[in-house]
């Protein structure tokens, strides 16, 4: 739901959007002797990533230029690194609908990239995901 919304807020406003999808990784050291090849398991994941990014939303020769991007790391970090680069106007994020407790010993990226974005953040609530 929130990609369609975005999609069509795009449209009628007349401006670019960028789909980021954030693979999480951590960058952290502890996994540097985990029993799997970390490089090729990450690039995998970012390709089936992009994958289904373009399956989401595939490119079109009308409407509103959009971008697919991947990235990995921790969400929040990836999100408002990128905002804070491309000068965003505003981010469109979906919102699960946790509860506080849900959110005290879950956390939220959502709820996170809200209390930090220096730009507006518009959460979107509901169950589908793809463009309306």
């Amino acid at each position: 739901m929130a990609v369609g919304f975005a999609l069509d807020l795009a449209r009628q406003v007349g401006s670019r959007l960028t789909l980021l999808h954030v693979v999480e990784w951590p960058e952290d050291e502890p996994l540097r002797f985990a029993a799997f090849n970390r490089p090729e398991l990450l690039s995998q994941r970012l390709a089936y990533a992009r994958e289904q990014l373009q399956t989401l939303v595939p490119p079109r020769e009308s409407g509103p230029s959009i971008a697919h991007l991947v990235a990995s790391g921790r969400p929040k970090a990836q999100i408002l690194a990128h905002a804070e680069q491309e000068r965003t106007d505003l981010i469109v994020m979906g919102a699960q609908g946790r509860d506080g407790i849900g959110l005290a010993l879950l956390g939220s990226t959502t709820e996170r990239v809200v209390r930090d974005a220096a730009c507006p953040v518009l959460t979107v609530r509901g169950a589908a995901v793809g463009p309306s």
